[in-house]
């Protein structure tokens, strides 16, 4: 299958691909050749695809949408990072600091909106770490 993922930026990855996962509204959908046609939206997550030659790759994936025709996967999102560009943003630091501030906030000083936001940040780093160790 031909991959391509575009964000803002352009078209940041083209792969020949066996299997793609991606992270949607209901779950995980598994895609593989030959798979009927689908346009489906995604939520932010990780990201994995077989490349033709066996090797994984799993990348972080900010919301989107899919669509499959033929043996051609078209995603637009607003962002996607390989593992090597989340090992440069620090995750475990990014989410030690993360944990500090919901610390704050139980302090009660802290608004329930701004309480909301953090836990939702804590949640995308959570996500990204788990994808930096499946990459290895």
């Amino acid at each position: 299958m031909d991959l391509s993922v575009v964000t803002p930026e352009g078209i940041l990855i083209t792969e020949q691909i066996e299997e793609l996962t991606v992270p949607g509204e209901i779950g995980q959908t598994g895609i593989l050749k030959h798979h009927l046609p689908l346009v489906t939206r995604l939520t932010t997550g990780e990201m994995r695809y077989r490349r033709e030659d066996g090797g994984m790759e799993y990348v972080f994936l900010e919301g989107g949408v899919l669509k499959l025709e033929g043996d051609e996967v078209f995603i637009l999102t607003h962002s996607v990072k390989r593992a090597a560009e989340l090992r440069e943003e620090g995750v475990a630091e990014r989410i030690r600091e993360m944990n500090q501030k919901i610390r704050e906030a139980g302090t009660g000083k802290t608004k329930p909106d701004e309480l909301d936001r953090l836990l939702k940040e804590i949640r995308i780093w959570k996500i990204k770490r788990a994808i930096l160790e499946k990459a290895g």
